[in-house]
């Protein structure tokens, strides 16, 4: 809509800010959850792997071809979380690992 001219820049960059409203209302809690648990339950590694492979994808293509800022710092933003949730993985290996020899 905003390439045909249909959605003003204001309004796009309106919805960029909700997206990264609801991406931290979706990525926060869990992360917080993990780090209270000192675990990540039963998620995936595999599938944070991937998470984190298509954030750094779109990071550097977004880096690479965009300058707005605010759309910058969405995938700044998004990789982070990504990031910390394979780096929570690394953390509470071992907690996982005892859970599954009880």
């Amino acid at each position: 809509a905003m390439a045909l001219g249909m959605l003003p820049p204001e309004a796009t960059n309106a919805l960029f800010g909700a997206s990264v409203i609801l991406g931290l209302g979706a990525g926060l809690p869990q992360l917080w959850r993990n780090w209270r648990s000192q675990s990540t339950g039963e998620l995936s590694p595999t599938v944070a792997l991937m998470g984190l492979s298509g954030s750094t994808t779109r990071l550097f293509t977004t880096l690479s071809e965009v300058d707005n800022v605010a759309i910058r710092g969405q995938s700044v933003l998004s990789w982070s979380m990504a990031a910390a949730l394979v780096v929570q993985f690394a953390l509470y290996r071992h907690a996982q690992d005892k859970s599954k020899r009880q």
